[in-house]
């Protein structure tokens, strides 16, 4: 009888080893992911912006003899609040079609053509579609556009 106790009693603190083995390992696992998810996020969004800010530094270099009001700058505010990796795809997507007007003069860049460039676009990120509504847009030393994100539903 003693010995078949000890055997439960050895079954029951194996499976308990086990068992916290298997939980301890899967909490960690959770909290490891989370980190790695935002540190893809912060990596994405400095990606983004050295990659702007070379290509600024390229135009600017490339006019930099003119004494004229350049383009030197583009700032997008977008609304979009659910995921950060979709708002930086967003933003990507808006300032590779305006970079080819960072380095041009102020009074040469067309308010209305980059109006209707932008404004109503439709971009897709990881199998979802977004629309681009413009509500403001300034053109400066530095272009900046206001706008909404409208998730477009998949018909």
């Amino acid at each position: 009888m003693d010995k078949v106790k000890g055997r439960e009693y050895f079954f029951l603190f194996c499976s308990g080893i086990i068992i916290g083995g298997l939980l301890g390992i899967i909490s960690f696992n959770s909290l490891i992911s989370h980190r790695i998810d935002e540190y893809h996020q912060k990596i994405q969004a400095l990606e983004l912006l050295i990659q702007d800010k070379n290509l600024r530094l390229e135009k600017l270099e490339d006019t930099i003899d003119k004494k004229k009001l350049l383009v030197k700058n583009i700032s997008i505010s977008l609304n979009h609040k659910e995921d950060d990796l979709t708002r930086i795809g967003l933003e990507k997507n808006i300032r590779e079609t305006l970079n080819k007007f960072v380095g041009k003069e102020v009074h040469t860049v067309d308010a209305e053509m980059l109006w209707e460039v932008v404004d109503g676009r439709i971009v897709k990120i990881a199998d979802k579609e977004y629309k681009i509504k413009i509500n403001k847009l300034v053109i400066s030393e530095t272009i900046m556009i206001w706008a909404e994100v409208l998730e477009e539903s998949n018909n």
